[in-house]
């Protein structure tokens, strides 16, 4: 059973990462979820925002397939909490009251939403309506349909044929009214006709462009013809040890995953640059090929080393050794990677010319680069440099975290520091937080 202490201890951290989402940038391309960063997950090739649900782990099996087990609890992405069918409120009061007592019908939610018990948010009642029902309070099952005068509707340039919206072909000449009527791939609605639009021509139905470009020098070519390509998703099986959150005992078991990565039918010295459908983010989720034409790959070389040398179309994650190399990108080019050699193993870090071993809370330190906790910093301690938590929070599962209480706030003393605890608390009004090994008040104060 998840104790309250961790229900308030979900609420905390999902109130910190709200704070962090407006501060994000450019999305991060990734296969699976050890590719993003802390509190991140992936999802549809890219690292989105997750936030803690209350449902309690040990181990990854544990959650969902599209959650993560991190601290102890299940995260989900934040824009994919309620079930399948169903659409979290995105009014002004999304979050719910979790109590014994609360039920669909009665909660602290809109008309039209219950409170869901496990993300502690306001979930749609009903699931996704067809063409022509009501959809005040649900989305439209078709993709292609939307919710106008709360009824599910096909969107311009698509007809309902037998409660599916299908899209109104046109082809080159054939009048229309919008973009989205024309049929021919690049074709516009000019003047109510589907024509090919600047620096493009017509070719046989179809609208062809007049010349193709690459990001650096010539498209790749054989006697005067572009060569074109294709993207193609190839698997690759290996065998894999779960992982077990800090503060858990150590259960090594392998177990078996495949992973997927993409290839291209370019020559080595070149890759494949598609038409932008689906575009690369897009492809890391799609089983469906695309297609482009050849164009020449910059060549990186390593910072110091040697190059490790990696097969055509296997990424460098996959296939570098991570024990003494890593993959060497840029800014300028994220989605180029080459398997370069590291100074240091990765446990340790590499500062002031000199391989430095990385410390936990409590370890140790000379620099804050050296504490491998989450929010840890290298503070002196009883005259000692050591990696610590800073003074509003406290180690939790290996990483520092500002604790809270079921009720009222932690208890701190005349320093202004937490009264800390194993078992017992110096008064009566006061008991031990199990988690935290904090003092907490019995009632609000």
């Amino acid at each position: 059973m998840l104790t309250i202490a961790m229900l308030f201890f979900a609420l905390h951290v999902l109130s910190r990462i709200q704070d962090q989402a407006s501060s994000l940038g450019q999305p991060i391309f990734c296969k699976d979820h050890d590719d993003c960063s802390d509190q991140t997950l992936c999802a549809n090739g890219t690292c989105e925002q997750a936030v803690p649900s209350y449902k309690g782990c040990v181990i990854q099996e544990d959650c969902q397939p599209d959650g993560r087990c991190m601290y102890g609890l299940c995260w989900l992405i934040n824009d994919n909490l309620c079930p399948e069918g169903q659409t979290l409120y995105a009014g002004g009061y999304s979050r719910c009251k979790i109590l014994p007592e609360e039920s669909k019908k009665h909660s602290s939610c809109p008309n039209g939403y219950y409170c869901n018990e496990l993300i502690g948010r306001c979930c749609s009642m009903s699931s996704m309506v067809s063409l022509g029902g009501n959809c005040s309070s649900s989305k439209c099952e078709d993709s292609n349909a939307y919710c106008i005068s709360d009824i599910c509707t096909c969107r311009p340039g698509f007809n309902d044929s037998n409660g599916v919206c299908i899209r109104q072909g046109k082809q080159l000449h054939q009048p229309c009214a919008l973009d989205v009527e024309c049929e021919v791939p690049y074709s516009r609605c000019e003047n109510n006709s589907c024509e090919c639009p600047t620096r493009f021509h017509e070719d046989i139905g179809n609208c062809k462009p007049d010349s193709y470009s690459c990001p650096f020098g010539q498209p790749i070519s054989y006697s005067g013809k572009i060569v074109e390509c294709q993207i193609t998703k190839s698997l690759l099986s290996q065998r894999r040890e779960s992982k077990r959150q800090p503060g858990h005992s150590t259960v090594k078991r392998m177990w078996p995953m495949t992973r997927q990565y993409y290839t291209d039918s370019c020559p080595t010295s070149a890759y494949c640059v598609t038409f932008g459908s689906p575009t690369m983010s897009e492809l890391f989720g799609s089983p469906v090929a695309t297609s482009g034409y050849c164009c020449p790959k910059l060549k990186y070389h390593c910072p110091v080393g040697d190059e490790f040398e990696i097969p055509k179309g296997i990424p460098c994650q996959l296939a570098c050794p991570t024990d003494t190399h890593f993959c060497f990108t840029t800014l300028q080019e994220p989605s180029e990677q080459t398997c370069c050699p590291m100074p240091c193993p990765k446990d340790q870090l590499y500062t002031e010319n000199r391989c430095v071993q990385q410390k936990a809370v409590g370890q140790p330190c000379s620099s804050d680069k050296e504490c491998l906790s989450h929010n840890a910093k290298c503070i002196v301690r009883d005259k000692k440099m050591m990696c610590s938590c800073e003074t509003d929070e406290v180690e939790y599962k290996g990483n520092c975290m500002v604790p809270s209480c079921p009720t009222g706030k932690p208890m701190t003393n005349k320093a202004g520091n937490y009264v800390r605890c194993t078992v017992h608390c110096p008064t009566r009004e006061s008991f031990c937080h199990d988690q935290f090994q904090v003092c907490c008040p019995t009632s609000r104060q």
